[in-house]
């Protein structure tokens, strides 16, 4: 498991660097090994004045990166081994470094892309989705919540649709990405070859603003020649309905809404059950989430996620749908508690609270 990297020339003799995700047989899910090596590449060629721009991609066709290594966290939770705290922190700190990088950095964002593969791609210059984009914030089914800076970026979705995705899950293709801002161009997978030599024609100038303008007026010519490939919106077509059940005020009226409607269209119903069986101190946690974002800058989003994910590893339910989801494959998580209805406010409210241990916030010096 790990990151490949190298350099590329351009034809005035800047130089690319590509960064390989190279984990496919686990989707390209990050490790802390992986998430140390990518931060510590991403820091040299910050300051290498030979660099004019940045590509974040992955291994194979399936997946840019399917998250992280959950597996690992479920583990690093029963140890009690520190291993969550310092897991976290470095994927967060790695994820503000991309957001906020001195040179513009291109994610080719193809096939799956799903939570911490949405922290990375997200701080992205140019992000690029493709007819096999599929992403998605699914943490309400293993106990957790939408975070690598989803406090931050899903509170800008058009209406009330980010709040909609991080209660179901809901999956998300390319043609829906760049509408919703998770992309910036629609390319076509095939023309990846063709777009990375192009990256190489350019003649950038080291100047952030200027080789930014320069890439993005590629990839809008790749994105016009990728018109045939786009994809059905299905969240534009279904905003009314979004806006509706998702301007709830409370997790209990969002679950009575929920059951309310019918003749759901497919995508729809796949939403509400998922919504369904995930944790309802997950639906808790992310209705006080959303409302404490509302002001967040990036950096405050990061360092109030930090407190959050390192408490859900010390209360009972990401532990429990790990178990359940990934470990013994039973999908028949008992969540703590177990209904909606029982979720108490003081319950919700000890997941935001600095856990104990700690006089500071490890992101504090972002």
């Amino acid at each position: 498991m790990s990151v490949e990297f190298n350099l590329y020339k351009s034809s005035n003799g800047s130089e690319i660097g590509v960064a390989t995700l190279n984990n496919p047989k686990n989707l390209n899910s990050v490790s802390l090994e992986m998430i140390k090596s990518l931060n510590s590449k991403l820091l040299e060629w910050q300051e290498d004045t030979s660099i004019a721009t940045v590509i974040i991609d992955a291994e194979g066709e399936k997946a840019f990166c399917a998250g992280g290594d959950i597996v690992r966290l479920y583990e690093g939770i029963k140890d009690r081994d520190g291993y969550p705290e310092i897991f976290f922190e470095n994927e967060y700190r790695l994820d503000y470094l991309i957001h906020t990088f001195k040179k513009p950095v291109v994610i080719w964002g193809d096939g799956i892309v799903m939570g911490g593969g949405m922290g990375i791609m997200q701080g992205g210059d140019l992000r690029i989705a493709t007819e096999r984009t599929m992403m998605a914030m699914p943490e309400v089914t293993i106990g957790l919540y939408p975070d690598v800076g989803a406090s931050y970026f899903l509170k800008n979705c058009p209406g009330k649709t980010g709040f909609y995705l991080a209660l179901t899950g809901a999956r998300v293709n390319g043609s829906e990405a760049v509408w919703l801002d998770f992309a910036d161009h629609f390319i076509k997978s095939s023309f990846k070859a063709d777009f990375y030599q192009a990256m190489q024609k350019l003649n950038y100038a080291n100047d952030f603003e200027k080789d930014k303008g320069l890439l993005v007026e590629l990839a809008q010519t790749f994105s016009e020649r990728s018109s045939d490939a786009r994809l059905e919106n299905n969240l534009k077509r279904e905003q009314d309905f979004i806006d509706e059940i998702a301007s709830c005020l409370s997790p209990q009226e969002f679950e009575a809404k929920s059951k309310s409607f019918e003749a759901l269209s497919p995508w729809a119903a796949r939403g509400i059950k998922t919504f369904s069986k995930g944790s309802p101190t997950s639906v808790g946690i992310i209705f006080e989430q959303f409302q404490r974002a509302k002001k967040l800058s990036l950096k405050e989003a990061f360092q109030m996620e930090w407190i959050i994910s390192v408490q859900c590893c010390r209360h009972p339910d990401f532990k429990e749908g790990v178990r359940a989801l990934l470990i013994d494959k039973d999908n028949q998580a008992k969540w703590t508690p177990s209904y909606i209805g029982d979720l108490q406010s003081e319950w919700i409210a000890g997941h935001f609270v600095l856990p104990e241990g700690f006089d500071l916030n490890p992101l504090e010096d972002l």
